[in-house]
């Protein structure tokens, strides 16, 4: 006999409260935290083409290189099984 174990797959949230602010020649990103999130992917979308992204394990990230022009950026949470939440923007 198998017996299967029924599991309820979680739904992360999107980050709340996506903020970025200059400070000097830097853009810092402050966000609140996700309950069940292992980490966060940051992305940044370069006006003109171009997508960078890191992975952070805490909720903020600072930006050392901004391009010129418009920067927007994008914060998901990741679980420990891999899903995602929906996306905070900000730019």
């Amino acid at each position: 006999m198998m017996l299967f174990a029924a599991y309820e797959k979680t739904s992360l949230s999107a980050p709340a409260n996506l903020q970025g602010y200059t400070s000097g020649d830097k853009i810092v990103l402050t966000w609140n935290g996700v309950n069940g999130a292992s980490y966060y992917e940051v992305a940044k979308h370069v006006n003109g083409g171009g997508t960078q992204r890191w992975t952070m394990y805490n909720t903020n990230h600072t930006d050392y290189n901004p391009d010129n022009g418009i920067n927007s950026y994008e914060v998901r949470a990741v679980s420990q099984s891999g899903q995602y939440s929906a996306s905070a923007y900000t730019g």
